[in-house]
C-alpha cells in the first residue's frame, strides 16, 4: 500500500490500478485515490483520479474534471498545451456512468470536437 500513498515516477502504474479498480466499482479504494490526487502535481495525473473518483460517485472529482475543462476552454496559460484527446481518454476508459458519459458529450459539443472515422478503400489493383 506504501506504492499507492506516493505520487513517484511510477504514477502511471498507481493510475491504472486506481482505473482497474474504479471500473470494478471498489470504492474502498476511494482514499488512496483520494490521498493521490491530493499529492498529484500533473493535471492529467490529477483528472484521472479525479475520474476515478467521480465513478464511484464522489462529487469533488465531476467539479475537477469540470472545472479543467472550463480552464481549456478559456484557454487559461496553463491549458494552452491541453490536448482534449484526454478528456476522451478519460470519459471512454475510466468515466463510464452515465453521468460520465453526458458530460462528455457535452464538452465534445461545446469545443466543437467531432471525431470523424475515415474508411480507407482498397485500390483495384487487377
Amino acid at each position: 500500500m506504501e506504492h499507492l500513498l506516493s505520487t513517484s515516477k511510477s504514477s502511471y502504474e498507481t493510475l491504472k490500478f486506481f482505473i482497474i479498480f474504479a471500473k470494478s466499482n471498489h470504492t474502498e479504494i476511494a482514499p488512496y485515490v483520494l490521498n493521490f490526487f491530493e499529492k498529484s502535481d500533473s493535471v492529467k495525473d490529477k483528472l484521472s483520479a479525479a475520474a476515478a473518483l467521480a465513478q464511484f460517485g464522489e462529487e469533488s472529482g465531476y467539479q475537477y474534471i469540470e472545472s479543467v475543462f472550463q480552464r481549456f476552454m478559456k484557454q487559461d496559460e496553463d491549458m494552452k498545451n491541453f490536448d482534449f484527446e484526454e478528456f476522451v481518454f478519460i470519459f471512454d476508459e475510466i468515466l463510464t456512468n452515465e453521468r460520465g458519459q453526458e458530460m462528455i458529450v457535452r464538452f465534445r459539443k461545446e469545443a466543437n470536437y467531432d471525431v470523424v472515422w475515415e474508411t480507407l478503400e482498397v485500390p483495384d489493383v487487377d
